[in-house]
């Protein structure tokens, strides 16, 4: 059974409306092409060359014989490349004049106020969207990936014995600190093991790519950003704590200590809605942590308590 056909879609509509500018270019070029043709070839009758005998072009080099047997066609080239170029400007303008119009007729029958609206709320949502975007994590997680794909070209993606050797050393330095560090911490001396931490933390910023591309650097680096935001909570510096607990998991995105950490110093600082976040993350990887269990049941409280004065306040 025949159909009749259907109108073209908003989407496409739309599209050849955006080509609109590459189309105008076109017809131009394809204008100017045409005016120098016809500048070049008056349109007068074709001059009739007289093709040379065979005698002729035998007595000439090569070139100069190509060139005397193939002179008499180029008029005849000339004026069917000349008119070939003004049927395609023809061609070209007329296709634009269609979509010229197509493209007057969507703007007339589109329904800006509805469109402008739309705009507005998608904005509204990236804007939302930023707002929520942790850009200091995302910053330090860049630098880190830059850094290891340098490692990683450094290497060739292998690496030798002497370079493992290198890399074994520089941990077994690093890890050896990191125990004085715990130790100052087990002795209640937070401060110092606090800018122990801090120290070491400047050390492994300035490792070398080779160094940080490795895994062994990424755990170790994650453990020591772990035992940092502990010192920072129980100093109660929750704003650090949280910092470099964000930074640990970037580096491990289901660390259960780094979680539990950033929840409760973010259930100090008063931010509850962070806190229940972050601490029913730790129980779901970890439900037989009862620190967390506790610590969740505290932040969804004093949430709860909070909405009610709000709601009550209203």
């Amino acid at each position: 059974m025949w159909r009749a056909p259907e109108p073209e879609s908003l989407a496409l509509r739309i599209g050849n409306a955006l080509r609109l500018p590459f189309e105008l270019g076109a017809c131009c070029a394809a204008e100017l092409a045409a005016q120098l043709l016809s500048f070049l070839d008056h349109g007068e009758p074709l001059e009739k060359l007289r093709c040379p005998a065979l005698s002729e072009l035998m007595c000439s080099d090569p070139s100069t014989a190509l060139y005397a047997a193939t002179r008499p066609f180029f008029p005849a080239f000339q004026r069917s490349f000349t008119e070939q170029v003004k049927s395609g400007r023809e061609t070209l303008w007329a296709s634009y004049q269609d979509k010229a119009q197509a493209a007057t007729k969507l703007a007339l029958e589109t329904k800006w106020s509805q469109v402008a609206q739309n705009v507005l709320r998608w904005l509204w949502q990236q804007a939302k969207l930023l707002r929520k975007t942790d850009w200091r994590s995302a910053g330090h997680k860049f630098v880190l990936g830059v850094r290891q794909f340098i490692g990683l070209l450094s290497s060739r993606g292998r690496r030798s014995s002497a370079d493992q050797a290198k890399v074994d050393a520089w941990l077994q330095e690093v890890r050896a600190e990191c125990d004085a560090a715990k130790a100052l911490f087990q002795a209640n001396n937070v401060v110092d093991a606090e800018t122990a931490y801090a120290a070491i933390l400047e050390k492994m910023l300035s490792a070398e790519a080779q160094v940080q591309a490795s895994d062994e650097f990424r755990a170790e680096h994650t453990r020591v950003l772990v035992n940092a935001a502990l010192c920072q909570k129980k100093l109660k510096r929750f704003d650090r704590a949280v910092m470099s607990a964000t930074k640990a998991l970037v580096l491990e995105p289901d660390s259960v200590k780094a979680l539990f950490i950033r929840g409760t110093s973010h259930l100090e600082s008063g931010d509850l809605e962070q806190a229940v976040e972050d601490l029913a993350k730790a129980v779901a990887h970890d439900p037989a942590l009862e620190n967390a269990r506790a610590e969740l049941r505290r932040a969804r409280a004093a949430r709860d308590v909070k909405a009610q004065a709000t709601a009550d306040l209203s």
